[in-house]
């Protein structure tokens, strides 16, 4: 039997497969700025660059390029390669062009050696990520140390 777990990105911590909720805006300007943004950020991405690196330098052979989704109403999907992955974003966070996911889903298959270390590391960044920034078909994560990933919109 295959069992779905709770992944807390960016922690060592597994957990039984749990719900999370997505957390309401405060304001009205809030709600505005996130509606914005969500609308800007809905639809589904490929990861392009990992720290840096292009994707098509860095990337074992034959695994699925890395992607996520996003849904108007918060809701995020995706997969690291091998796993699929299920959060939510934080909309407070996102009105300030800040990256919040929830606790994070991830089923647990496993693959290569070399795959499953390609997916730690998306899943890391992933983790590290704070700021946002979509500009055309180009979405970037961030943090205080600069770019973590780049993605463009899936044709």
């Amino acid at each position: 039997m295959h069992i779905a777990r709770i992944i807390l990105i960016g922690s060592a911590l597994s957990l039984p497969l749990a719900i999370t909720s997505l957390s309401g805006c405060r304001s009205g300007q809030s709600m505005t700025d996130s509606a914005a943004m969500i609308q800007k950020l809905a639809g589904d991405w490929n990861l392009t660059s990992l720290r840096g690196a292009d994707l098509s330098t860095i990337m074992p052979q034959g695994l699925r390029v890395p992607s996520l989704s996003f849904t108007e109403d918060g809701k995020v999907s995706g997969t690291g390669g091998i796993n699929r992955l299920a959060s939510s974003i934080d909309l407070e966070s996102l009105a300030k062009g800040q990256f919040k996911l929830a606790p994070t889903a991830s089923t647990k298959m496993a693959g290569s050696p070399e795959a499953m270390n390609f997916e730690d590391s998306f899943l890391k960044a992933l983790g590290e990520a704070t700021g946002i920034s979509v500009k055309g078909d180009t979405l970037s994560l961030s943090n205080a140390a600069g770019e973590l990933m780049k993605f463009s919109r899936a044709k």
